[in-house]
C-alpha cells in the first residue's frame, strides 16, 4: 500500500509553486538502472579485516560550501559501514555532529555492535580524524516480516522535475559535493526572491546524484537539506547548519529523483527544528529526516566561515540585495 487517502495535506499558500499537478498522478518515464554505482564507491570506504574499522579519505568532493564534510555524507558513510558489518538494513539512524572534518586527511569509523537480536541489531559508529571525534552515529538495523503496512501521509502537489527550475551551480562551489548533486526547486521561493515576508514553513526540492543508486545513505544525504528551508520560512537570507541528523528509513526504491518535502517547525533562541519527508518520483515514502539546526544571521555566517565558498556566495547575494534596495531600505 503506497499511500493512504487519510490525512489530507494542508493546502499550500500562494508562496509555494502555483502549479498544482501532483507528480504522483502522471506516468513516470522508465528509470534505467544500467551502470548505477553504489555510494560506497563514492565515499571510497575501505574496511579492516573484521570490518569493525573503516577508512574514508577526505576529498573536497565530500564537502559542503563551508569547506567541511557535508553532514549527510558523514552519516551516510557510517550507515554504509554499519550495514556492511551487520549485513542488515538500517531502519533508523541518528548522527550527532561534534566537530568539522576538512581535507586533507582520513575519517576513521570505529564500529561496535551493541545488541545483536534475532531480527534487530543495535550498533554504533564513531567517526574521527587524527583522534578527534567528528561524529557519533547510532543505528537500528534489521528486517521484520509483518503483513501490516501503510502510509498515512501524502506527497505535496508539485511539478515534476523537468518542469522545475534547476538550482544554479555557481563557480564558487566547483570541486565540492555540489558538483555531484542536482537540485530543482519544486516549491518555495528562489533565494533572490526572499524579501522579508515569512513563508508557511514548507518548501520542496527535487534531488538526485546522477549515476548513483538510491539507498539509506542517499536518503541521509538528501535529508541533510532540511536547513535549506529556514530562509524560506523566515523570509530572509540566513545560514543554518545541523547539529544532528536523524533518518528513519521506510524502503528505498530506485528512483531517478527524490523529492525532499521540507517543513520547518520552529525557531527559538538561535536554534531551528525541522523535518523532511523523502518521496520517490512515483510518490512512495522512502524515509523521514529530522534535524535541529544552528541558525545564523548573514553577518555571523560571514564572520564564522570567512574565506569559504559559502561565505563568498552569501556575500555576493548580500551585495546584490544592497544594490537593488532603495536608500531608505538600506
Amino acid at each position: 500500500m503506497r499511500r493512504s487517502d487519510c490525512g489530507q495535506r494542508i493546502p499550500q499558500t500562494e508562496q509555494r509553486s502555483s502549479c498544482r499537478a501532483s507528480f504522483g498522478d502522471r506516468a513516470a518515464k522508465p528509470f534505467k538502472m544500467w551502470n548505477m554505482t553504489e555510494l560506497r564507491d563514492f565515499f571510497e570506504l575501505t574496511p579492516n579485516a573484521d570490518r569493525t574499522r573503516w577508512h574514508m579519505p577526505l576529498h573536497t568532493k565530500l564537502c559542503s560550501g563551508i569547506g567541511a564534510v557535508f553532514g549527510g555524507i558523514a552519516l551516510g558513510a557510517g550507515i554504509t559501514a554499519l550495514e556492511a558489518l551487520t549485513e542488515r538494513k538500517v531502519r533508523w539512524s541518528t548522527a550527532q555532529y561534534l566537530s568539522f572534518a576538512r581535507p586533507p586527511g582520513v575519517m576513521e569509523y570505529d564500529l561496535e555492535v551493541l545488541v545483536q537480536g534475532h531480527q534487530v541489531t543495535q550498533a554504533r559508529a564513531v567517526g574521527s580524524v587524527d583522534g578527534q571525534r567528528i561524529v557519533e552515529i547510532n543505528a537500528a538495523l534489521g528486517t521484520r516480516h509483518q503483513p501490516v503496512e501503510g502510509t498515512w501521509v501524502s506527497p505535496p502537489a508539485v511539478p515534476r522535475p523537468d518542469e522545475c527550475p534547476p538550482r544554479q551551480r555557481l563557480a564558487v562551489y566547483e570541486n565540492t559535493l555540489f558538483d555531484h548533486i542536482e537540485l530543482r526547486l519544486a516549491a518555495g521561493r528562489p533565494i533572490e526572491d526572499l524579501k522579508g515576508a515569512p513563508g508557511d514553513g514548507t518548501s520542496a526540492l527535487w534531488f538526485r546524484m546522477p549515476g548513483y543508486s538510491v539507498d539509506a545513505a542517499t536518503l541521509a544525504i538528501a535529508g541533510d537539506y532540511v536547513p535549506s528551508g529556514v530562509s524560506e520560512a523566515v523570509g530572509e537570507l540566513l545560514f543554518s547548519n545541523s547539529i544532528d541528523n536523524t533518518i528513519r528509513v521506510m524502503s528505498p526504491v530506485q528512483s531517478e529523483w527524490i523529492l525532499i518535502d521540507i517543513g520547518i517547525e520552529g525557531i527559538k533562541d538561535g536554534f531551528g527544528h525541522g523535518f523532511a519527508r523523502l518521496w520517490s518520483l512515483e510518490g512512495e515514502l522512502m524515509g523521514i529526516a529530522s534535524q535541529t539546526l544552528i541558525v545564523r544571521s548573514l553577518d555571523a555566517t560571514l564572520a564564522r566561515f570567512s574565506d569559504t565558498p559559502a561565505a563568498r556566495h552569501l556575500a555576493s547575494l548580500s551585495d546584490d540585495d544592497a544594490r537593488t534596495r532603495s536608500p531608505d531600505q538600506r
